[in-house]
């Protein structure tokens, strides 16, 4: 049986991914949680660039969940939601006011 428990949301203001990439390398430093936000999906008000936040998502265990309830109060104007608190990521974004900035083709 698998220890993770749950699928975590995580949108932080553009302006604020350093320190939020600093926080996820204390609670996930063996698999690259100092880079957890650097290339997240890219969110604004209206879909269209700039973007104003990223977002990231990741299936946790116990401890991961505790460590994002404990960090991200650290992290003004970042956000998190649970799956088993009944969150998808689109009712997340919808609840912020965010849209992804979809790839424009070339």
């Amino acid at each position: 049986m698998s220890e993770y428990i749950d699928r975590a949301y995580i949108v932080v203001p553009l302006d604020k991914v350093d320190l939020a990439n600093g926080l996820a390398a204390q609670a996930d430093p063996d698999t690259g949680g100092n880079q957890t936000f650097s290339s997240g999906t890219e969110l604004s008000e209206n879909g269209a660039a700039p973007a104003t936040h990223r977002a990231a998502s990741t299936l946790v265990k116990e401890s991961g969940k505790a460590a994002i309830i404990a960090a991200l109060p650290n992290v003004p104007g970042g956000a998190y939601y649970f799956e088993s608190e009944g969150w998808t990521f689109e009712a997340a974004l919808a609840d912020l006011g965010l849209v992804v900035i979809e790839a424009q083709p070339n």
